[in-house]
């Protein structure tokens, strides 16, 4: 108790808290190494503050005495220390910490999480460990310091913390230590020598809480010691010269029920009884247990005690209500007998409790301790005032000027009033006060933490900093940054429309948050305030959308600019083929009329579909009536001016088509001319998520029956499905510069000179054909075929005899050094009917540009040749390189004819065509092209 009131309270806390001091920045010593794994870092490097270790264990393996570890916040994995300082010179790992308040941020949450070994001279503090097996181990060490840890693990057959082998001088003080059920918290095992655990707060399940066994001259003093059920403390084997004073010792929570055995608080065996003393601790045993075993006799009082043995002096039994908080000890209350009782000379007492506070002299208690004398039993020291998380009224962001009330919560533990200091960070000068509630206007923008001290007639301040800062921005609008990007999300469905794109305001600023967001998407669509519903747009191109910010204040900005909307670069995924459409079958088969369309959706079939953005059919114009052309586009958009089929009466034609996914789903193909029916067999899929990369290849001749090129030479009489013509087969895997791996082949495949009308099929397993023609005619298509599972490309007919050539211009793998493929609505690329240039002559080469990004390596285009005055074929190839043998396009003369065509690209983004012999006309389309991802 003391006779006279502290005064100057404001003083003693701008003392603590460092207030109305100059500042100084105390430079960083050239010997600190830096553990940072959120930053940019390195366990290779230096450790130093720029480019920190990523690692504990890097800097462990490295530190030189004298030298201090520095650890940001974060968790890493388990630490290995076996280096050593000098008495002189100690190592220390320090972590980062918040305020003494809360638990340190640097987290080791792995393995056997901190091992010292074989070191000696070494302070480890402010660290956090959570493992599944043992938190902290000590071994074979000496002067080893270990302060303010937490220390936890999940694992129940092993102690959180173990100190053995032969070591010596080992400290563990002011740290948390806890136990999952029913594991130990502490082992101090055979070898230790003058152990130290001083000041902590240690809670469990198993007993005994904390085992000292073959250990002498262990000083255990002034924890709070928590334990559900069992004993608390155990001296055991030849633990002689061992100290227990100034602990509060409890079993808060035990029922008789859950202890039956009914064991003592403190357990001293016989062998370690020899020197050890007790004293002045305070005692809760379980229900019906006695306090204190010595040497094997139960003693149910401290008086007991004291008369057999002379331990036990001072040593008080209580209820331990007045300190604990539901189930574990953690805070000294209003009237516990632990008050203004310890002994500050203790055997390893510390000058401070757990969170660094000094004695405090209660003044309704009266002063029991040793030669009277105020210090608290226990880690904690009861305090006139306890600062608690403080409230922040206001605290924006918003902009200057900008008035933000702080009330101070505190607990008074002594019925004098409390003082208030605060410090609102922004340089002004601290605010005291008699109340806890404060007003304080900012003039300047910046991020400021407040700090409160607050104080009780005794003079020790109680520090807290405010969890969140307080946001004060510079006056004006906001100012608004946006990216259109595609759609990423599984959620909603639209989600998955190749168009569908999502407004990103990262970047956005305001003085005040934002309170909500317009966007005009610039296509004549209504704005909308709904940026997590992803918006259709109908087709690519360049699109003016404006971004309105608005924020709490009322205020609005806006930013407006010219998107490019287009379709995401994609990956190939082969199919079997598969029938999706056929007129001809049905309930109610009818043939598509002139200007009438039919519509295929994507995944059409069971197959594929989700964010697929092109896709690649197969399409036959059967039986028309009279001519015409069928044209393939984007399903929900307007029909094009391109053409994929051109067709005459009562032909058969089929040609390869890539085509966009329209925003709807669907493809859509137009009927311009006489009624026909139409086929389509889907042949593949573009997709962003996945799938194989393009490899284009200089066009070369890979099969030609008429020569025995890649197979045997004569006629193919291969017939489909038949077992007495088994089919011809092209070993892909052989094929110059297609890679074992590779998952489709690209042909342009040529029919001539069969024997009778039919078929060709290449692969197929399902009845789908690739080409059709009629008697003595050639014909061509591009096809893409996948190799078997013996690299095989199998080629049958329907019926007959035929000449097959097949040229190579690409190939599929998984390799991510490909290309990945863009699709764009249809685009004419030329039209030399249109062309001041006119015709192309025979033996004419023309380059074509195709104004494609840089870096493009290949298009995929419908080239169709018209008008021609004799019979002739069409190479194309890229611009700048050699032209090869090989033909893309083979037509009669006068025949209007179209091939898909996938060809490389010039660097120049050119590709050339080239016309064998006579007059004819090219008409180029382009659907997508090739780039490098």
């Amino acid at each position: 108790m003391r006779t006279k009131r502290i005064t100057g309270l404001t003083g003693s806390i701008a003392l603590v808290l460092g207030l109305g001091l100059p500042a100084t920045a105390a430079a960083e010593p050239a010997d600190t190494l830096y553990v940072n794994n959120s930053a940019a870092c390195s366990d290779q490097g230096t450790g130093a503050q720029a480019l920190p270790f990523c690692q504990i264990s890097a800097a462990a393996a490295v530190v030189l005495p004298g030298q201090t570890v520095k650890i940001a916040r974060g968790y890493y994995g388990p630490v290995k220390i076996s280096r050593s300082g000098t008495p002189e010179r100690p190592i220390t790992f320090t972590g980062d910490r918040l305020d003494r308040w809360r638990d340190t941020i640097a987290w080791i949450n792995s393995g056997t999480g901190l091992q010292v070994s074989g070191a000696h001279d070494v302070a480890i503090e402010n660290l956090s460990v959570n493992t599944t097996g043992t938190a902290l181990l000590v071994e074979n060490s000496d002067r080893i310091r270990l302060d303010t840890l937490t220390l936890d693990t999940d694992q129940v057959t092993t102690p959180t913390a173990r100190l053995t082998g032969t070591s010596s001088d080992l400290t563990l003080s002011r740290s948390i230590v806890r136990t999952a059920q029913p594991g130990r918290a502490l082992q101090v095992e055979s070898g230790v020598r003058g152990s130290t655990v001083t000041g902590n707060q240690i809670t469990g399940w198993g007993s005994p809480l904390i085992s000292v066994s073959d250990a002498p001259n262990s000083r255990l003093t002034g924890n709070t010691l928590s334990l559900r059920c069992g004993t608390v403390i155990r001296l055991a084997g030849a633990s002689a010269n061992s100290a227990v004073h100034n602990n509060v010792i409890g079993v808060p929570a035990a029922e008789p029920s859950n202890c039956p055995e009914q064991d003592p608080a403190v357990l001293v065996e016989a062998a370690a009884a020899t020197g050890t003393t007790v004293g002045h601790n305070d005692l809760l045993p379980a229900p019906n247990a006695a306090p204190y075993r010595w040497a094997d006799h139960d003693y149910r009082t401290p008086a007991e005690l004291t008369a057999a043995t002379g331990q036990g002096g001072h040593d008080a039994l209580t209820d331990l209500n007045s300190v604990r908080v539901g189930d574990e000890l953690t805070a000294l209350q209003p009237g516990s007998t632990a008050i203004d009782s310890a002994d500050p000379n203790a055997p390893g007492a510390l000058a401070t409790d757990r969170f660094g506070r000094s004695a405090a002299d209660h003044p309704q208690v009266a002063n029991t301790g040793a030669g009277g004398s105020f210090r608290d039993r226990g880690a904690y020291e009861l305090v006139g005032a306890v600062a608690l998380p403080m409230q922040l009224a206001n605290p924006g962001p918003a902009p200057y000027p900008l008035t933000t009330t702080v009330t101070v919560r505190a607990k008074s533990n002594w019925t004098e009033p409390l003082s208030y200091l605060i410090d609102f960070g922004d340089g002004s000068a601290p605010v005291a006060s008699t109340t806890p509630k404060v007003d304080h206007t900012y003039t300047r923008s910046g991020k400021f933490t407040i700090t409160a001290g607050v104080s009780g007639a005794d003079g020790k301040p109680s520090t807290i900093s405010s969890f969140q800062p307080v946001v004060v921005n510079e006056p004006g609008l906001p100012q608004v940054a946006f990216e259109a990007k595609h759609c990423a999300a599984s959620y909603p469905d639209s989600c998955y429309r190749p168009l569908a794109f999502v407004i990103d305001t990262t970047g956005t600023t305001a003085p005040w948050p934002l309170d909500s967001f317009t966007v005009d998407y610039g296509d004549g669509s209504a704005p909308t305030g709904n940026l997590s519903e992803p918006h259709l747009y109908a087709a690519p191109g360049d699109y003016k959308i404006t971004v309105t910010a608005k924020d709490k204040g009322g205020q609005t900005g806006s930013l407006t600019k010219t998107v490019a909307i287009g379709y995401q670069p994609a990956r190939f995924t082969g199919c079997c083929p598969e029938r999706i459409l056929d007129t001809r079958t049905g309930v109610s088969p009818v043939k598509v009329g002139s200007g009438e369309k039919v519509t295929v959706r994507a995944g059409q079939g069971g197959w594929g579909g989700w964010r697929d953005n092109a896709i690649v059919l197969n399409v036959t114009a059967v039986l028309p009536s009279g001519d015409g052309f069928l044209t393939v586009a984007p399903g929900g958009t307007p029909r094009p001016a391109s053409s994929n089929i051109n067709y005459t009466k009562g032909s058969i034609v089929p040609n390869l088509v890539t085509v966009p996914v329209g925003p709807d789903g669907t493809v859509a193909i137009w009927n311009s001319g006489a009624p026909v029916d139409i086929v389509v067999d889907r042949i593949g899929a573009y997709n962003p998520d996945y799938g194989s990369y393009f490899n284009p290849v200089t066009p070369r001749r890979v099969v030609d029956t008429r020569d025995g090129t890649g197979v045997n030479a004569g006629k193919l009489k291969s017939v489909c499905y038949s077992s007495a013509t088994p089919p011809t087969k092209l070993n892909a895997r052989t094929l110059p510069g297609v890679p074992a791996d590779a998952t489709d082949v690209v042909l342009n495949v040529t029919v001539t000179e069969p024997e009778q009308p039919g078929y060709l099929s290449i692969n197929s397993y399902t009845g789908t054909s690739n080409l059709n023609f009629a008697k003595g005619e050639t014909v061509a298509n591009q096809v893409i075929a996948a190799p078997d599972s013996e690299g095989m490309i199998w080629f049958c007919t329907g019926a007959g005899s035929l000449h097959v050539v097949a040229d190579i211009s690409g190939y599929y793998s998984p390799s991510s050094s490909g290309s990945v493929f863009t699709p764009v609505p249809p685009v004419r690329l030329t039209d030399t009917r249109e062309d001041p240039a006119g015709s192309l002559k025979p033996e004419e080469t023309r380059a074509v540009a195709t104004k494609l990004p840089a870096g493009a390596t290949g298009a995929v285009l419908n080239v169709t040749a018209a008008r021609s005055t004799t019979g002739s074929y069409l190479t194309l190839w890229g611009d700048g390189t050699t032209r090869p043998g090989t033909s893309n396009v083979n037509f009669p003369p006068g025949r209007i004819v179209a091939n898909h065509v996938t060809t490389p690209l010039g660097t120049n983004g050119k590709f050339d065509i080239y016309n064998r012999s006579g007059d004819t006309d090219a008409v180029v389309d382009m659907f997508g092209y090739f780039s490098k991802p």
